[in-house]
């Protein structure tokens, strides 16, 4: 396993017309940890998730994985950075199987190049074995080794979720960017997609987590950022953000325990 990076964002602005949408947002998400992003509907969490995975270009600030800026990398760059997200409409291949779902996500290989299969099939047929292996095997770690071979929409939309997750974990970047994973769900599925959120940190990699659901968000994150109108209102660990007035009123409701 690599040394863990962690994600740094310093001063981003974005503007949408007259709708100041992030300004000069500035956090640092912890290498190996969740950081939750707290935020109501339009407090400019997925923007800034875009922003990070430069679908958005910034008006202004930097983003660094580690020591390396990636502000001005285009968006099929970032990936090879270290940087991978999920979205909130899974964007699964719907007629394709749980297997090669996941080796979609999987780094490029030998067999992609026309000229690797003509003159290395061999090594070329290697390497897609290994793949597939290793596809099956992040299925197993995320509950789904036993849907391998069904395709992604006969699934319910809980494993839906997980293959999406799993795919995530396929492309084996350090830093994972994960928008609003229990949406929709309810009840069993709710903790299985939580406890697939859990797995990338055990495994060492550092996720930025945007979640509707604040149990949910307060049990897994390490460190939450609380947005409010595109800015940073606060930062901490979740105890205190829980125990902060402001943030329980605006964002928990006055009637939220501690």
């Amino acid at each position: 396993m690599s040394a863990a990076v962690p994600l740094r964002v310093e001063g981003i602005c974005k503007r949408f017309g007259g709708l100041q949408a992030l300004k000069d947002v500035s956090f640092v998400a912890p290498a190996g940890k969740i950081t939750g992003l707290v935020g109501q509907n339009g407090a400019g969490k997925t923007t800034l998730i875009n922003v990070i995975t430069r679908q958005l270009a910034p008006d202004a600030g930097e983003v660094f994985a580690g020591p390396r800026r990636i502000t001005r990398l285009a968006a099929h760059q970032v990936a090879g950075a270290g940087l991978a997200r999920t979205f909130q409409q899974l964007r699964l291949f719907a007629n394709m199987t749980c297997l090669e779902n996941v080796l979609l996500g999987l780094p490029k290989g030998r067999g992609e190049s026309l000229a690797a299969c003509l003159f290395t099939p061999g090594r070329v047929a290697r390497q897609e074995a290994e793949h597939r292996a290793a596809a099956r095997t992040i299925l197993e770690a995320f509950g789904l080794g036993d849907r391998a071979d069904a395709s992604a929409a006969g699934l319910s939309y809980g494993l839906q979720k997980l293959l999406s997750l799993a795919r995530l974990a396929a492309a084996r970047a350090e830093i994972v960017l994960i928008d609003e994973p229990t949406s929709g769900l309810s009840g069993e599925a709710v903790e299985r997609v939580a406890s697939a959120v859990a797995h990338f940190r055990n495994e060492g990699k550092t996720v930025l987590l945007v979640e509707h659901d604040m149990d949910v968000l307060f049990a897994l994150s390490d460190h939450v950022v609380v947005l409010d109108q595109g800015q940073v209102l606060c930062q901490g660990t979740p105890a205190e953000i829980r125990t902060n007035n402001e943030v329980r009123e605006i964002y928990l409701g006055k009637g939220h325990v501690a």
